[in-house]
Parts: C-alpha cells; structure tokens; sequence
C-alpha cells in the first residue's frame, strides 16, 4: 500500500532512492490509469472498481464518505485526503451532501448514495488494530509489516496481523488475500477449502469441484492466481455465494488484478501514441532540426546518467540538489542553443 497522492513535498521527505521511484510510478499507473483524473465518475453510477479518497477536511458530521480520483484533484485539492486505493461497486460522494463543500464538476447533485459501504478505512484507520497508515507512532513490531488488502471487505491488513506463518506469508504462489476476520463470519469459512494452505484437495464429485477438506484455521488465507476460475458454480456451490452475497468473486473483472491491467494498458497505448507525434514531428523536420533534436535528446539522457551516477555513489538516493543540478544544466543548454541561432 503506498501513498500515490502526494502534494508537493518539502526536501527531506522528497528524498527517494532511484528503485523508489520507479516503483511509485508503476504503483500510479497501475493504480490510477484506469481511473478519469479530469471527469467525475459519478454520473456512471456504481462503478465496478475505482480508485477512492476520503477527505477529513469537508467530512461533515463525521460521516464517512468517498471521492473520485478526478473530485480529489479538482474539489478537494487543498484538502487533508485518506487515499483508499481502490474499491468495488462505490459511486463518488462529492457534492452529494455529505461533504461541506459541493462539486466542481456537478453542483445540482442532491442525492445520497445509499449503496455505498463504508467502514473505518473512510476515517483513515486499517487492520483490525485500527491504526492509520502512514503511521506517524507506528508500534516497533509493525515497523516493517506489508499492508495487504482482503478481497471480501477491502480492509488493509498488516501481514503480521493475519496470524499466518512466515513460511505462509513467504509463498511466492500467494496472490489474493482474504483477512481472518472474514473467514471466521457465518458461511464464510467454505472458502478456506480453496485456499493455498489446503493440501487435501480432493473433490466430493465431478459435479462439484470444491474441496472437500476445509481447514478449520483463524487466520487469513492467500489464494492461487487463478482462484477465481476455480470457485465451483454448481448449484449447492453458488447457493453459499450468493447467500453470502460474494458473487463478485466469481467475476475476474472484479479483482485488482483484472483493474491494474486496464491502467497498465491505457499507460502503454498512450505511450504508442506518443511515440508516434513525436515520429511524425521528426519526419516533418528537416536534416538540420533533426540533428538538433537528436543532440538535444543525447545531451539531456547524459545529463540524467551522470545524475543518476551521482545518486549512486550516495547510496541510490536522488536529493533536491541533483534535481536542481539537472535543471541548470538543462536550461544552460537551451540558452547555449539560442545564442547559436542568433548567431547563425
């Protein structure tokens, strides 16, 4: 779970390591690609998977509530946000009267969501220790716990909070995760039976294919990759589900998975398309303005290299000074470039 809101940061929390980096832009990508940053969402109703922000700024009365990614940016961009990564079947709460503020983007909005489910995530708080995240007095036994999110109730779970093993957390087969405090609830157990932890995996008939051995277990479980596929739909199977009120799990479209692929995709395509403006442009240049641009693109990849060596030799860590450093170079360079056209 990472915070993949920020606003500007001062110096010293801007610090970050190459890797870091890197990994904060595929979390964005992968997190928010699939969700409009410039149209609210509300207007599509209940949407099957979106990335959510609470605001403690406007939250009035204390009720929980929950914005797009595009109401975030746009309605509550000076606010004190609770980023949620994403959640299922959820309509945007901006402007809806939940909030002492209205929506930029709809201001006759007068209705509340009353399919919307909420619990103490919308207040900032995760896990069943209910502690926030960042966690600014995080306990010494959780400083280097992973945050993983259940695919029942959408809570973060710290792993050392699941009661699993560390052999258990350790699998690499491990992909989806539902959280003890699911598995323990009345005809929630059954699922157990498809969990990674459960060697026995004999089937009753080949009409159904659940397992029959079902560990008996208070702790979370991690399922395999293609879980979802297995779930048994016969009629016994499906009657569990939707007595449950978990269809959703047999839908791989509802998975995060299935959503991180949608951004990932958009991401690339964009990418394609760059490419191409930027072919097109080229193609448009003559030899001179071509060999300009080349020698602009080698000089700022050198800049950046000898950016990044610096950065190495301290430990991976790029620091505002390395940044600044960059941008003198680059604006040398373009002022360098000027005076050869006037010149010329």
């Amino acid at each position: 779970m990472e915070d993949i809101h920020k606003n500007n940061a001062s110096t010293e929390e801007s610090v970050q390591t190459i890797e870091e980096i890197e990994a904060d832009k595929r979390e964005q990508i992968a997190v928010l690609g699939a969700s409009d940053a410039e149209n609210c969402s509300f207007s599509q109703g209940y949407c099957k998977r979106q990335a959510l922000y609470a605001c403690l700024t406007c939250a009035k009365d204390g009720q929980p509530a929950a914005m797009c990614l595009a109401c975030s940016y746009n309605c509550h961009d000076d606010c004190d946000l609770v980023e949620l990564y994403t959640k299922r079947n959820f309509r945007c709460d901006c402007g809806t009267g939940k909030y002492h503020r209205k929506c930029k983007f709809d201001e006759s909005k007068n209705h509340l969501n009353d399919e919307n489910k909420y619990d103490f995530n919308f207040d900032g708080k995760y896990c069943q220790c209910r502690r926030p995240y960042p966690d600014p007095e995080c306990p010494e036994d959780l400083k280097d716990a992973e945050m993983i999110q259940c695919i029942l109730c959408e809570d973060w779970w710290h792993d050392c909070c699941l009661k699993l093993t560390k052999e258990e957390l350790d699998n690499e087969d491990n992909d989806e995760m539902i959280c003890p405090r699911c598995l323990c609830k009345p005809g929630l157990s059954f699922l157990r039976c498809y969990s990674i932890s459960n060697t026995q995996t004999e089937i009753g008939t080949a009409e159904c294919t659940k397992p029959i051995n079902e560990p008996k277990s208070e702790s979370g479980s991690f399922f395999f990759e293609d879980f979802r596929l297995k779930i048994c739909k016969c009629v016994a199977c499906m009657k569990l589900i939707t007595d449950a009120k978990i269809e959703f799990l047999c839908d791989y479209a509802d998975s995060v998975a299935a959503y991180e692929q949608i951004g990932i995709d958009a991401h690339e395509e964009e990418e394609k398309q760059a490419d191409g403006q930027i072919n097109n442009f080229l193609d448009k240049l003559d030899h001179n303005g071509q060999m300009e641009v080349a020698h602009g693109v080698s000089f700022m990849r050198q800049a950046m290299k000898e950016m990044c060596e610096k950065a190495q030799s301290n430990g991976g860590v790029i620091t505002a000074e390395h940044t600044a450093e960059l941008k003198r170079k680059l604006a040398e360079r373009t002022e360098e470039m000027k005076r050869r056209r006037l010149n010329q």
